[in-house]
C-alpha cells in the first residue's frame, strides 16, 4: 500500500472542493466510505496488532516512524444494580425532565418534592451537521 498516493489523492479531491472544481457532497459521500472502509479494517486487525505489540516486550516503542504504546483495559464501572444509585438516577431524570419542561414554557413554575423551585435547563446548540448513510460501501 503506498500511503503517499492515498494522502495525495485525498488531499486533491479536498483541494478541488476547495476551488469549487468538485460537488462537496458528493466528495463528503466519497470520503465517508474510505473513513468507513477505515474503521472497518482497523477493527478487523486492532487485537492482532495489540498481540504483536507485546512480542515488543516494551510498554512504549518506536516502529515505522510512530510512537506505539501497549496500554491496560481502562477500569469500567457500573451502578446499575445498586437500588439507592437507581433511586437517585430516578430522581435526577425527573430533575431534569421538570427544568426542560421549564425551558420549553418559562412561565411554567416546576418544584421538586420539597416545594423548592426547579430552575429552568439551560439549552446550547451544536453546529448544524449533516447525516450520510452509506449503502455501497
Amino acid at each position: 500500500m503506498n500511503r503517499e498516493r492515498i494522502v495525495d489523492e485525498i488531499v486533491t479531491l479536498v483541494t478541488e472542493v476547495e476551488e469549487g472544481n468538485e460537488d462537496a457532497l458528493k466528495a463528503l459521500i466519497h470520503l465517508k466510505g474510505i473513513e468507513k472502509i477505515l474503521a472497518d479494517s482497523i477493527s478487523q486487525i486492532k487485537e492482532a496488532a495489540v498481540t504483536e505489540a507485546k512480542k515488543y516486550e516494551a510498554k512504549e516503542f518506536e516502529l515505522e516512524g510512530a510512537k506505539v504504546q501497549v496500554k491496560e483495559g481502562a477500569a469500567r464501572f457500573s451502578y446499575k444494580h445498586i437500588p439507592q444509585w437507581n433511586t437517585l438516577d430516578d430522581k435526577r431524570k425527573l430533575i431534569e425532565e421538570a427544568a426542560k419542561n421549564r425551558y420549553k414554557n418559562p412561565s411554567l413554575l416546576v418544584a421538586d418534592e420539597s416545594g423548592e423551585e426547579i430552575p429552568m435547563a439551560k439549552c446550547t446548540y451544536d453546529k448544524e451537521s449533516i447525516a450520510i448513510t452509506l449503502k455501497n460501501y
